[in-house]
């Protein structure tokens, strides 16, 4: 067929022609090994594999979990803080699923796969797992071989001395932790979620209760900590809990928001009902 000339019906394109449709790209198959991690709200994400299968046109992640709420939590409640970043600019890949769809006991780890719809041309040399959303505080854990997770893990922080208020309400701090998330719930069942990237919370655990006290009780009315720039936050979650003369409850777990980022002396604050108030320091590096 010379140039300009119409094709027929029949005609056959020559070998090394332009053909004038192309079927739908695929990805490619892949595995990788891996050994990092990331957290997400409570759940630190530890990764140990991914594949991409061009059959089912799938990426998946192998993960162990583990919660470290103080209540059983599936990882799916956060969904929409997870997302595959193929690392060519075309944007996030939102999670499909994750198997078991299960609750995480508190306390304990398990193994759960991630998976996510495979563009094509990914490539695990330049993937990331994405866990947060830009405006939280955010893991990037690359899905290369070798490479190591980046963002904000829990800080472990000197716990302050045993607070004790004039009415004799006290609270004997055992573990103190600066954690990128906040919390819900009321101790001893304390769940943590997402928050905002600005925001941290001082988490302190321990065991509160009453010493010698009036008939009818006394409790922990008010908890707040003033940060080194002045600004004071009152605990989220305190506890909804009257104690009577010698009685005490363990794992009260109670969280106080604080800036990030912001480092030095916070001054924590109890106030019983009499009203009657305990003061101590907590340093955050």
């Amino acid at each position: 067929m010379r140039p300009g000339d119409t094709p027929r019906p029949g005609d056959t394109p020559r070998p090394g022609a332009t053909p004038s449709s192309v079927g739908p790209a695929v990805p490619v198959a892949q595995s990788v090994t891996l050994d990092a991690s990331g957290w997400l709200a409570g759940f630190k994400v530890a990764v140990k594999a991914a594949s991409i299968d061009p059959t089912t046109h799938l990426i998946t992640i192998g993960v162990t979990l583990t919660n470290t709420s103080q209540v059983d939590r599936r990882l799916n409640e956060n969904a929409q803080e997870i997302s595959f970043d193929p690392g060519d600019g075309s944007g996030l890949v939102p999670i499909q699923s994750v198997t078991p769809d299960a609750q995480v006991v508190a306390g304990t780890s398990a193994t759960s796969t991630l998976a996510f719809p495979a563009p094509a041309g990914a490539s695990f040399d330049k993937a990331v797992l994405v866990l947060g959303k830009a405006a939280n505080h955010q893991w990037l854990v690359p899905l290369r071989a070798g490479a190591s997770g980046s963002g904000e893990r829990p800080v472990a922080l000197r716990p302050p001395a045993r607070l004790t208020t004039p009415g004799h309400i006290y609270y004997r701090i055992t573990s103190a932790q600066l954690l990128p998330w906040s919390c819900s719930g009321v101790p001893p069942l304390t769940a943590f979620i997402p928050s905002a990237k600005s925001v941290s919370v001082i988490a302190l655990n321990g065991t509160a209760g009453a010493g010698s006290v009036a008939v009818g009780g006394n409790v922990i009315g008010q908890m707040s900590i003033t940060a080194p720039d002045g600004t004071t936050a009152a605990v989220i979650s305190p506890p909804l809990k009257v104690w009577n003369t010698d009685q005490s409850s363990p794992n009260i777990l109670m969280c106080i928001p604080v800036p990030t980022g912001l480092a030095g002396r916070y001054v924590l604050k109890i106030t019983d009902a009499v009203p009657t108030s305990a003061t101590a320091t907590i340093l955050v590096p």
